[in-house]
């Protein structure tokens, strides 16, 4: 071990054995010992920029009065709101304090507290101190001047808080740091007054989804179960703040659920920038996406908006052919949707994928069983989409009584003398869906009558 690092390590110790008692001379001892090495490791114009004084917590060996001390100290902090720092240090002001002066004396072309190691210094003195910081005045005037840089762009929903610049997130990095050192079980929201001003002025800022986020989980108690009375004040408060709240998923999924009552047409068709939906300028403003989950509890007349916009995606050319493909499958799902209207809109000049995807979710209908047979019909069964007619069949059928089953199926395959011919794919999966229900004696019979016939060699 060279001389230096015995130095070093004699410096440490000395500080952390008289942390609770900063005045004493072996305590300015090891802050000088520390100075005196970076003088002549950095040259004293420059040692001030690289001297930094760091109390260690780790106490290898402690006397019987050390440890007495120590566990008294973890016994009268179970109650705390959080950690309580460095057991040693029993006057936090003061400790603070006898730092600050010698940081001070050394610091002499600007005032330490202004000085590009001054937060560094805050942020060691949070991890000695833990929660205790509140009784050190030089920490409570550094926290409110960091919310002073936030306080003093304060934003509302219809002027949005830039917390982008440099001095806004150094600011709220503090406070996000400074919050992790307390119990969240303990913390109510009166506790930590610093703290519920910062999420108040994050909630109308560029920060406002890091707020929402923790909005949301604040839901949900400690088993992980959901309070659907908290969901619904939340809900109904952030689309009170601003109407853009509708781009949140949780949100758009509780009005699908529960409150079809606070869903306005401008939720449906606008494009609501605001608040909770921040664009930059090169983005084009859309409408927030619905996937319906509970669409059957629309108001009509929410049906009906869906609906025109719905077509009106599927019908667009400037949108792509995904967004036509999901405009389709979600008009199935609503309410409202009839077959007669799926008819009319097959019959448009569209995209095949989107005539696929029409008859694909076709059993997706309020009423399943209403499509048959229509996907039955020679026109679908001989066309290019006859699997995906076949797959869609399939799904409706389940919603058939099963003594109807013979009256559909049967029709289905033409006489054997009859100049129109299924083709080969297409009659396999028809006789698969027959063996499906092969109870039915009369299906029963179309099997050997099919069995019977002289099929394509490909079709036996």
């Amino acid at each position: 071990m060279t001389i230096s690092h015995y130095l070093l390590g004699l410096a440490n110790r000395a500080l952390a054995h008289f942390a609770g008692n900063p005045t004493h001379p072996l305590f300015h001892f090891g802050m000088d010992l520390l100075w005196a090495r970076e003088v002549s490791r950095m040259g004293p114009l420059k040692a001030h920029e690289t001297y930094s004084i760091r109390v260690s917590t780790a106490d290898p060996l402690l006397t019987q009065d050390e440890e007495l001390k120590r566990r008294h100290f973890v016994l009268a902090s179970q109650d705390a709101l959080g950690k309580t720092g460095y057991w040693r240090i029993s006057d936090p002001r003061k400790f603070v304090d006898t730092l600050l002066d010698q940081y001070h004396k050394v610091h002499r072309t600007i005032p330490f507290d202004r000085s590009a190691v001054y937060p560094a210094f805050i942020s060691s003195m949070h991890e000695l101190l833990g929660v205790r910081w509140l009784t050190v005045p030089v920490l409570c005037e550094y926290t409110e001047r960091q919310l002073d840089v936030l306080r003093a762009i304060a934003g509302s929903s219809k002027n949005i808080a830039d917390w982008t610049g440099k001095a806004q997130q150094d600011a709220r990095q503090y406070i996000l740091t400074l919050r992790t050192m307390y119990h969240n079980a303990k913390v109510t929201p009166d506790a930590l007054p610093w703290w519920s001003e910062f999420r108040h002025l994050r909630l109308f800022s560029t920060d406002v989804s890091f707020e929402v986020n923790l909005l949301q989980r604040e839901t949900f108690d400690s088993s992980g179960k959901q309070n659907p009375e908290q969901l619904d004040a939340l809900v109904e408060k952030l689309l009170n703040i601003d109407d853009s709240a509708v781009h949140i998923l949780f949100v758009r999924f509780h009005l699908m659920e529960n409150r079809q009552d606070l869903l306005k047409d401008s939720h449906i068709t606008g494009t609501s920038v605001g608040l909770f939906h921040q664009l930059s300028n090169d983005v084009v403003a859309q409408p927030p996406p619905w996937e319906f989950t509970f669409p059957r509890r629309f108001y009509p007349r929410q049906c009906e908006i869906f609906a025109t916009k719905l077509l009106q995606t599927i019908r667009s050319g400037e949108v792509s052919l995904d967004a036509q493909v999901e405009a389709a499958e979600q008009l199935t799902k609503l309410p409202t949707t009839t077959i007669i209207e799926l008819a009319e809109l097959l019959k448009e000049d569209l995209n095949q994928r989107v005539h696929e995807a029409i008859l694909m979710f076709l059993p997706h209908l309020d009423e399943p069983a209403s499509g048959i047979q229509f996907l039955l019909a020679p026109a679908y069964l001989d066309g290019d989409l006859a699997r995906t007619v076949i797959f869609s069949v399939r799904k409706c059928l389940q919603h058939i009584p099963a003594a109807s089953l013979p009256k559909i199926l049967i029709p289905v395959f033409p006489p054997e003398d009859s100049k129109r011919r299924l083709k080969i794919t297409v009659m396999k999966e028809l006789v698969r869906l027959v063996c499906e229900h092969a109870s039915h004696q009369e299906l029963q019979t179309v099997l050997m009558n099919l069995w019977k016939r002289n099929l394509h060699q490909d079709g036996e």
